[in-house]
């Protein structure tokens, strides 16, 4: 090679000759011919600086074979593969010599249109569907309303006014059930993100300074270049935090901000996993299918679920997309594990749900690249399968532990035979358990205070075939089929971990039993990769046709593949828009149908009204006047009598307010004065099962919300027994046998009146008041005694505080959990003999959020603090408190002055501290992504689901990605190792002889 030829900066490369070219290997350095293909990742490895700046060729030296970098074989795409094996050093010498010169600038223009359509769909896609959420609505300075979400409402207000400004995420609240601790057992972040757009300058002012700071972070990430994506980060979190949007907006964009990305983050998943054209397209498509499904409208993360109120879990399924493309991405090129960690920590953080969607897919990407044969992973997939559907209900978790074990086997044995899976499960180890460290400030608490969240009891799903087989799905399975098979054959792996978790979910949701993890809950988790894998068959299929029309053998045509997205995009639009009855110029004929160009319909979604119902807000309900009349009357109330709890009657008919929870708001529209039993957080409580038992009683058409709980029927007088001992101080009446009956009894007294609505006082309802009877430790009796039938209500500490809430009285003892080792024990709280107390006088009674402060004149006699109980509790002047029931504390003064106050413990303490541990261990992470790029010794794995269009797999300009996801520059032996081939260190350059 001429030296003119060489590149200004290629130091010269002599043999021991002198001359420029590289001479043959000794006969004791050739290499078998199966690892020529490593010699090729080695060559590329050391192009990858240059190839990441633009795309670049190499100018193979002359009488040598030509393989594609990629591994396909081209015309056009060529680095030199001698024609004999060489060793390591004569191919790194090789490269070194040869000259590296850039593609003309328009020519490097070929790579961009097709990215920029297929991205163009996913963004068309993500409009559309912010388009149908109606942002004149969004963007109404109105309280959302409309089923869970109305209540939901209460959250983000709570954490913004009275957690933050305590520097706590999580904390107790007095607002519903007596109390309950905050955010212990719902997801935090959500509300976060609301307070974040809440908090902040006025639009006007905050929106200029806002964009401003944006724009000076991505101008200082071009100028510094490392860290230029953290400072982006960081400016666009800074921007967003001086805008503050009224409240409502606030809370209105970020629940439909899930759903808004969906598409985008399905678009992203794919280009990250390196899927080939359209296939990412096509699955933002696929994605956009799946979220105006209304086949369900509770389980989550479509907009029928989001509207209902479950719009943490579409943000959060939404992330979980992302997370699948950034752990294929960083499986790939061994990097990325930081930002991995931290989306796959936001997937728990916003709903721990989906958590159990993207955990799967995560584990079979390890294993999902080229060197796994296919048989192998076909064995995985239908042992996967097969574990799935084992028979739980009837042989036990046992039964389905052992038929995990084939599912187990293949997959240590493919680990344990394929050394690039060892790397790449080495690289998940690393990134999981940060991940876990991250979300261990509230995962870890949420998982050791299990005990003390109540289940609401839902019901198995049994029509099985019913909620598999819903009418899309008929038309989505055998397409999802094809594609699962088109999936395999390319070696395509969205397809193929999709198609097996699809199996996978579909076999526990037809055998999970019942548990608190209600089986109806994984339904999404069918629905979404059947919908993701259908739209990668229809991809492959329009693949396959462009290549028929191409010019050449081994590439689709690229104005095929453009039109094919443009033409899918029309489609699936059209197709969502005319039973949404959304397409410009359509109509209703005579008989009801909508006809747009020529097309008749009479099938009409449910969605436009259900997003007018709930972003038109509470204000903007027919019944607002009377519903706001009421929580004024309520705040008055406080103000005149005194604040307090308040039990409201319940009617399904108040879903005229807004919502049937409208009154949950209570506590939200009177600052905390008037504080609701009823909550949204059900679960949050082991106060909730008694709520539900005394709404039975004192409403005429209750909800009954709680499952398998011995409701009573109306009985005014049990219900102001029941609300003595809850400490609630109102009762408000709304039907006219419960007002009748409540002006009949004596301990009830009438203190105001908001039509339809009467509000009464009850006499007896201090928060803390000294006891008649000692409490008695009461276990409850076992399953063994009561039957197989038994409930949970049947047995346990639980059932007797059932039985003691139920027959209320003054004489009946309470049953505590534990106590001082003089109070009774029995296993039946009817065996146990009434013990009398001495009288003992309580004042100064002083609450606040997390505080309640008393004097005795009496201590050493029990006294009844009614609130809520829960370990984080504890009292000063007083031993305990212990657990009674109906869930409330009891404590034993030791000095006339005692102070109950909600803090931390050792579970808090010791997951903060676990958080802190990640936030250090996730700095490691990104110097260690970051030595990586730069250059540390790196295996180079060429093609392995790179992103080929940005110029990291392959050195030529293409139109679409080429080379099949996870596929190398060629098949590896099976059991053999890929040898590393570790890039030289970067050494300064010699100066020339003559000087600068």
């Amino acid at each position: 090679m001429d030296e003119s030829t060489r590149a200004p900066d290629d130091p010269p490369v002599t043999t021991p000759e002198g001359s420029d070219a590289p001479t043959p290997p000794a006969d004791d350095a050739v290499t078998p011919e199966a690892e020529v293909s490593a010699e090729v990742d080695a060559a590329s490895a050391l192009l990858r600086d240059a190839v990441d700046q633009e795309a670049a060729t190499v100018e193979a030296p002359a009488a040598t074979t030509v393989i594609d970098v990629a591994g396909d074989p081209t015309a056009d795409d060529r680095v030199a593969e001698p024609a004999e094996p060489v060793d390591d050093d004569v191919v790194l010498a090789a490269v070194a010599a040869a000259p590296v010169h850039r593609d003309p600038w328009w020519s490097r223009l070929l790579d961009r249109p097709l990215d920029l359509i297929s991205f163009g769909v996913a963004l068309a896609a993500a409009v559309f569907v912010f388009v149908q959420l109606r942002p004149g609505l969004l963007l109404a300075d109105t309280t959302p309303s409309g089923g869970d979400m109305g209540a939901h409402v209460w959250g983000p207000a709570f954490l913004r006014d009275e957690l933050l400004s305590q520097g706590r995420i999580t904390g107790w609240t007095p607002d519903w059930y007596a109390g309950f601790p905050a955010y212990q057992f719902y997801m935090v972040v959500p509300s976060l993100a609301i307070v974040l757009l809440n908090a902040g300058l006025t639009p006007w002012i905050g929106v200029p300074i806002g964009f401003t700071i944006v724009g000076a972070a991505i101008e200082l990430a071009r100028r510094v270049g490392r860290h230029g994506g953290w400072i982006i980060t960081l400016g666009v979190l800074v921007g967003l935090g001086l805008i503050g949007l009224p409240y409502g907006i606030a809370f209105k964009l970020v629940s439909v901000s899930g759903l808004v990305m969906f598409p985008i983050a399905a678009w992203f998943m794919a280009r990250l996993a390196g899927s080939p054209d359209p296939v990412p397209a096509f699955v933002s498509l696929g994605a956009t299918i799946f979220l105006f499904d209304t086949n369900f409208t509770i389980y989550g993360g479509n907009i029928a679920s989001t509207l209902a109120g479950e719009f943490a879990f579409s943000v959060s399924l939404c992330l979980a997309l992302l997370a699948v493309g950034l752990v294929a991405k960083g499986l790939d090129d061994d990097r990325y594990r930081a930002p991995a960690a931290v989306v796959i920590a936001l997937v728990a953080l916003c709903h721990v749900i989906p958590l159990f969607f993207v955990v799967p897919v995560l584990i079979l990407l390890v294993v999902q690249h080229h060197s796994v044969p296919r048989g192998w992973l076909l064995g995985l997939s239908v042992t996967v399968a097969l574990a799935a559907v084992a028979p739980a209900e009837s042989s036990g978790l046992g039964y389905r532990l052992l038929v995990l074990v084939p599912a187990v086997f293949v997959y240590v044995l493919i680990l344990t035979a394929n050394p690039e899976s060892r790397r790449r499960a080495g690289w998940l180890l690393t990134v999981g358990p940060v991940a876990f460290a991250l979300t261990a400030f509230w995962l870890l608490p949420f998982t050791l205070r299990e005990p003390y969240l109540n289940d609401m009891g839902w019901e198995r799903l049994t029509t099985i075939a019913d909620s598999l087989l819903t009418d899309p799905m008929r038309v989505a399975l055998p397409v999802a089929v094809v594609g699962a098979i088109l999936a395999f054959g390319a070696r395509e792996r969205l397809g193929v971990v999709f198609a097996t978790n699809a199996a996978l979910f579909a076999g526990l949701i037809a055998t999970l039993p019942e548990a608190r993890l209600w089986n109806a809950r994984l339904l999404p988790f069918f629905y979404l990769p059947v919908y993701l894998v259908a739209a990668v068959g229809v991809a492959f299929v329009v693949r396959a046709f462009a290549t028929t029309l191409s010019e050449r053998y081994d590439r689709p045509d690229p104005w095929t593949v453009m039109i094919s997205m443009v033409v899918g995009l029309s489609v699936v639009i059209v197709g969502i828009a005319i039973p949404l009855r959304a397409a410009p110029g359509g109509g209703i004929d005579d008989e009801g149908r909508w006809t747009w160009l020529g097309i008749e319909s009479k099938s009409r979604s449910f969605l436009p009204s259900w997003i007018a119902w709930n972003y038109s807000g509470y204000e903007e309900k027919n019944s607002y006047r009377e519903y706001s009349d009421v929580v004024s009357t309520m705040g008055d109330v406080g103000l005149d009598n005194g604040c307090g709890r308040a039990m409201w009657e319940y009617d399904k008919d108040l879903d005229r307010y807004g919502t049937p929870m409208a009154l949950m708001l209570l506590p939200h529209w009177t600052d905390g004065c008037i504080g609701s039993m009823e909550g949204l957080y059900f679960e949050s409580s082991a106060t909730t099962p008694f709520h539900f038992l005394n709404q039975s009683v004192l409403s005429a058409a209750p909800s009954r919300a709680q499952r398998d709980l011995p409701y009573r029927g109306f009985d005014i007088g049990l219900g102001v027994d029941q609300l003595e001992t809850l400490g609630v101080r109102y009762y408000m009446a709304l039907s006219d046998e419960a007002i009748r009956a409540a002006r009949d009894e004596p301990r009830l007294t009438e203190v105001a009146e908001s039509a339809p609505w009467i509000v009464f006082e009850v006499a007896e309802a201090a928060i803390v008041e000294g006891l008649t009877t000692e409490p008695v430790v009461t276990g409850g009796p076992d399953e063994s005694t009561v039957g197989e039938l038994a409930t949970h209500w049947d047995t346990g500490w639980v059932s007797q505080a059932v039985v003691s809430f139920n027959e209320r009285s003054a004489a009946m003892p309470l049953p505590a959990e534990d106590g001082p080792d003089e109070w009774q024990r029995a296993v039946n709280l009817a065996d146990a003999d009434a013990v009398e107390l001495p009288p003992v006088t309580v004042s100064d009674i002083v609450t606040d959020t997390d505080k309640i402060a008393f004097t005795v004149d009496e201590p050493g006699v029990p006294v009844l603090v009614k609130a809520s109980y829960f370990p984080n509790w504890s009292a000063s002047g007083a031993e305990g408190p212990w657990r009674v029931g109906p869930n409330m504390m009891v404590v034993v003064p030791t000095d006339t002055e005692v102070e109950i106050r909600f803090g931390y413990s050792a579970v808090e303490y010791g997951s903060y501290a676990l958080t802190a541990l990640g936030l250090a261990a996730l700095v490691g992470l990104g110097v260690l992504d970051r030595r990586r790029r730069t250059g540390g010794a790196e295996p180079a794995v060429v093609g392995a689901g790179a992103d080929v269009a940005a110029g990291e797999a392959s050195v030529a300009p293409v139109w679409a990605d080429e080379v099949p996801a996870g596929a190398g520059p060629a098949e590896a032996t099976w059991a053999d190792e890929v040898p590393e081939v570790a890039m030289p260190p970067v050494e300064d350059e010699p100066e020339s002889p003559g000087g600068p």
